[in-house]
């Protein structure tokens, strides 16, 4: 089997983090994260450590969860708005939001999760991939 393109692993890894599926997302993401060197490598990363998260999630682990959001927002925020065509910015919105839920779910099973508020990472239209170009060519 041919190896993916970086862009068409990207792609590949958030399909599969949209379809909940952490783990494969996790693994699909880190081979772009380990053979960059780039300043990507941070958005990367803070990716999988979301979808790290998700997987302690299912684990019921907390506080693992927890830690693996707050490092994953924390990657993501240099990113702010848009990068490789993806609301990156939308996507840490929702995972704080998210990661609010978890953290006053002490009280709760963890088993009660409510999966319907996963935070999804949402891919720019092309004219709107186009117009983020122009942008960052515009700022440099």
């Amino acid at each position: 089997m041919a190896a993916l393109a970086p862009i068409a692993r990207l792609h590949r890894g958030i399909d599969e983090f949209n379809r909940r599926e952490y783990f494969a997302a996790h693994d699909t993401l880190e081979i772009l994260w380990r053979e960059d060197d780039s300043p990507l490598r941070s958005l990367y990363q803070g990716i999988i450590q979301i979808a790290a998260a998700f997987i302690h999630v299912e684990r019921k682990n907390q506080q693992g969860a927890l830690a693996l959001l707050d490092r994953g927002i924390q990657n993501l925020t240099p990113f702010f708005p848009t990068q490789l065509g993806l609301e990156i910015e939308n996507f840490a919105k929702a995972t704080l939001h998210c990661r609010g839920t978890l953290a006053t779910m002490d009280s709760h099973p963890m088993s009660s999760f409510p999966w319907n508020q996963a935070p999804r990472i949402e891919k720019l239209r092309p004219q709107q991939h186009h117009h983020e170009r122009a942008t960052k060519d515009r700022e440099d």
